[in-house]
């Protein structure tokens, strides 16, 4: 099912050439039918590019809900990251891209969420990325790898201590999944500079699936008003819906048994 197709994407009247650029990676992967890991791993290196530069100061403000007292997080100082820092991060990033006040970045709304989230899961491994600077170079000055750039390069230390991808060499490339996996076990790992007892959400095909059906029959909701829809598309739906409630019935009888069982 294609999804997303008629999104859109409104702008910033100011926007330097590396926010752009950010930004419409982020809306690439929203929209990706295919290839999302690559997308995933050139957004996480341009935000740890970004972090390291110093472009962006990366630091949000806590309120204490009892005093009112204001506190400053500092991602430098984090040496415990949760995923409240995730969040206030991620918040302070998206002011920075310029699209804090963009209704497609809104909470408000399905496509903003989903470009949040997408910002937060990015943030999860460049808090690693960035802390550590592990992302490296071949020989040939190459940063990426793979079938359509779908790797990058990593040093081979980081990679032995914290995935199955030991080579035995000073560098080896990582897909977007495989580099995810190592910055949490390194974040899971206490001795580290930084680290938590949080992880990112796991990956869920089946859930990101459901997030892009629920977006495009959201977005094909719109065409109707305009005659634009596509006749097709009430069956597709229909379909959907179908088996929407049979597995909502599904789920219901199964919980309904294992509360007999207990």
């Amino acid at each position: 099912m294609k999804n997303e197709t008629n999104v859109k994407f409104d702008r910033p009247i100011k926007l330097s050439a590396e926010q752009s650029k950010q930004v419409t990676q982020v809306d690439d992967i929203l929209t990706a039918e295919n290839s999302v890991g690559n997308q995933k791993i050139v957004l996480v290196n341009m935000i740890t590019e970004t972090i390291n530069s110093k472009k962006v100061k990366m630091e949000y403000t806590e309120i204490n809900k009892t005093t009112g007292v204001e506190k400053v997080i500092s991602f430098d100082s984090l040496n415990q990251i949760t995923n409240k820092d995730v969040k206030g991060l991620a918040d302070t990033y998206k002011k920075w891209l310029g699209v804090d006040k963009l209704k497609s970045w809104a909470s408000t709304t399905d496509n903003g969420k989903e470009r949040m989230r997408i910002l937060k899961e990015s943030l999860w491994v460049a808090i690693v990325t960035a802390k550590t600077d592990v992302i490296t170079k071949n020989k040939k000055g190459e940063q990426f790898t793979g079938n359509k750039n779908s790797e990058i390069f990593v040093e081979g230390d980081f990679a032995k201590n914290y995935s199955d991808n030991d080579k035995g060499l000073d560098i080896v490339s990582m897909k977007f999944s495989q580099l995810k996996r190592a910055t949490q076990n390194y974040i899971a790992d206490k001795k580290t500079p930084i680290n938590s007892t949080e992880v990112s959400a796991r990956n869920n095909g089946f859930q990101t699936l459901m997030k892009k059906s629920v977006l495009a029959i959201d977005e094909a909701k719109e065409k109707i008003v305009l005659g634009e829809n596509n006749p097709n598309d009430l069956n597709a739906v229909k379909s959907v819906f179908i088996k929407a409630q049979q597995y909502i019935e599904e789920h219901n009888r199964v919980q309904a048994s294992l509360k007999k069982a207990s």
